[in-house]
């Protein structure tokens, strides 16, 4: 009995050592944490790389732009800031134990350079994100911003779709009803929005096919292709999948007004 109740201590002994070291460990590091910008058109960027230099600490934003690093080690510290089409920018920020700093940051693209009669200057900023998030996708998929083909005809998803690589488009007459993935039909290929699924009203037939012409292009900050199914995509994805991502006030500082008009006769 002796022998089991000194274990017993023994061990409830070095639970509280550990638990001690733990709570010390914890109150010796601090967090970084903030919002990433692009400093030229105020939009707040996704997915960029926000890391310490010299450590293995790395964080990427979410769609408002905002990172958090924890773990951080005291002292003067290097935080880089990494996003396709900008300079790469690199901070020194000194750390105090336990602290938890507020560190907002912004992007700026090289300048211009002219050269007798061309100009070289930096992708737009809508293309510049989509670039972002193909590089940094967890799986192989293509990421397309409208650009200047947001005015496309009848504001028809459709229509800016049908030039991406892998993809077709299905007509009834002259207008594009759905969109084909790798040969497979729209009947197989995922729509979703936000990564929400969508349903089409097919007044053409009985299928559930969602029909590109009740989207309007006006919405869609950028179009996400998936060409190979991955064990999350649900089953209707033989073919693939698309995800609408529609454009959010989160990811500009300020407010933008967009509009688009149409005239048949």
């Amino acid at each position: 009995m002796n022998c089991t109740l000194a274990a017993f201590a023994a061990r409830l002994t070095l639970i509280l050592l550990m638990s001690v070291s733990l709570r010390a460990a914890d109150t010796a590091t601090a967090t970084i944490s903030g919002r990433i910008q692009n400093g030229d058109s105020g939009i707040y960027l996704n997915n960029a790389k926000v890391s310490v230099t010299g450590t293995n600490l790395v964080a990427l934003t979410d769609q408002t732009g905002a990172y958090r690093l924890v773990n951080v080690p005291p002292g003067r510290v290097v935080v880089e800031v990494f996003y396709t089409g900008f300079d790469a920018l690199q901070t020194p920020v000194d750390v105090s134990p336990g602290q938890n700093l507020q560190r907002d940051f912004e992007l700026k693209t090289g300048s211009v350079v002219t050269l007798d009669k061309f100009t070289v200057k930096g992708a737009a900023d809508l293309e510049t994100i989509a670039t972002n998030e193909q590089r940094f996708a967890s799986n192989i998929k293509l990421v397309a911003a409208p650009g200047e083909n947001e005015f496309v005809l009848e504001g028809n998803v459709g229509e800016f779709m049908k030039s991406l690589p892998g993809v077709s488009a299905e007509y009834s007459d002259v207008e594009i009803m759905g969109i084909s993935v790798r040969g497979f039909g729209s009947n197989v290929v995922g729509v979703t929005m936000d990564g929400s699924n969508l349903a089409g009203a097919n007044y053409t037939g009985s299928a559930r096919t969602f029909q590109t012409p009740n989207l309007s292009m006006n919405n869609i900050s950028r179009v996400e292709i998936t060409a190979v199914p991955t064990p999350s995509t649900p089953a209707d994805s033989l073919g693939g999948s698309v995800n609408l991502v529609t454009k959010s006030a989160f990811e500009r500082a300020k407010a933008q007004l967009s509009y688009s008009a149409f005239l048949s006769g």
